[in-house]
């Protein structure tokens, strides 16, 4: 069932539970199984918490206020969907399709999106304290304001050009993640591991580094980070390409 006329997204309860039903029949590879697709579906605030998705085709559906908590989204492709305030604490979304989806403030306490793919889609202020991103690609994406304490961006996650002004990334992972270009303005940095970062070009302003794990990290080209900022961080002295102003005044306050 694929729903593509305006007046036609809208999806009842009893239909979505069939849909489910035979949905995880496909999964299991039962007789009259079928592969859901529920493309621009409308399930504003609909109650799936557990549900199994996996493989689903979500694309473009409307999931505002959805209760997806520990929800199962192995693969499942969530092109373009609109999940703002959803919430999907504990959800499995390993390697999902979520490019350009709109999850605004939704919560992600705890959810596994490990090598899923969330270029361009906006995080504004979404909560991802301690869930699992390794290896995630968060090319462009807005995380202004985000929750992300804690969580795991390791595995060389992409986060090419992304926006992060203000996020709190306190704690959080981010060993050999490659941050070329990412806006980190006022983004509280405190405690994070960063050995083998990369944040060549990446904006520092006002970035907080307390504490924050250096070794190794590619510094080239970096915008607005001051001595100051450098010194409040550990092994700022084995990062590399620190610039040569900043190596001067580093000297100078010895």
């Amino acid at each position: 069932m694929e729903f593509k006329d305006p007046d036609d997204i809208k999806i009842g309860v009893k239909s979505l539970k069939k849909m489910l039903r035979l949905h995880l029949r496909f999964l299991e590879n039962k007789s009259n199984g079928e592969k859901a697709n529920l493309k621009k579906a409308g399930l504003l605030r609909a109650g799936l918490a557990g549900a199994n998705l996996s493989g689903a085709n979500l694309e473009q559906a409307i999931l505002e206020g959805a209760n997806l908590g520990k929800a199962k989204l192995v693969g499942a492709n969530l092109f373009g969907a609109k999940l703002a305030g959803a919430d999907l604490r504990g959800a499995k979304l390993m390697e999902a399709n979520l490019n350009g989806a709109n999850l605004k403030k939704a919560d992600l306490g705890k959810a596994d999106l490990e090598g899923a793919n969330l270029e361009e889609a906006d995080l504004e202020g979404a909560n991802l304290a301690e869930a699992n991103l390794w290896g995630i690609d968060l090319w462009e994406a807005h995380l202004g304001e985000a929750n992300l304490a804690g969580a795991n961006l390791g595995g060389a996650a992409c986060l090419w050009k992304s926006r992060l002004g203000q996020a709190n990334l306190a704690g959080a992972n981010l060993a050999e993640a490659d941050l070329w270009e990412a806006d980190l303005w006022k983004t509280n940095l405190a405690t994070v591991n960063l050995a083998k970062a990369r944040l060549e070009g990446a904006d520092l302003e006002d970035a907080d580094l307390k504490g924050a794990d250096l070794a190794g990290a590619n510094l080239k080209d970096v915008k607005n980070l001051t001595s100051k900022q450098l010194r409040a961080a550990k092994n700022w002295s084995k990062a590399l390409n620190i610039s040569e102003d900043i190596l001067k005044e580093l000297e100078s306050t010895a």
